[in-house]
């Protein structure tokens, strides 16, 4: 499967929500801290063309650390890093 920009919505500790982006096919597997406790919907896929898209919901929390408007999170599968691009 090609990966393409992966996209995230999360909730700054200041209560800031931030949209994210990364262009790393990895930032597509983010893994969940606590997989027990998602919903066995939580990630809806869809397919138009060729253009695939999943989202997944209620990941849970993660220790992250952010410089300028570079967020890397540190997930179960490794540090994944996403550019802050705005808010949602």
């Amino acid at each position: 499967m090609l990966y393409g920009n992966v996209f995230a919505k999360v909730i700054l500790p200041n209560g800031d929500h931030a949209s994210l982006m990364c262009g790393n096919k990895r930032c597509a597997l983010i893994k969940p801290i606590t997989p027990e406790k998602m919903s066995p919907n939580a990630t809806e896929c869809s397919h138009l063309e060729s253009q695939f898209t999943c989202t997944t919901h209620n990941l849970g929390e993660y220790w992250a650390t952010r410089k300028g408007n570079w967020l890397t999170i540190e997930a179960p599968n490794g540090k994944l890093t996403f550019e802050i691009t705005g808010s949602w």
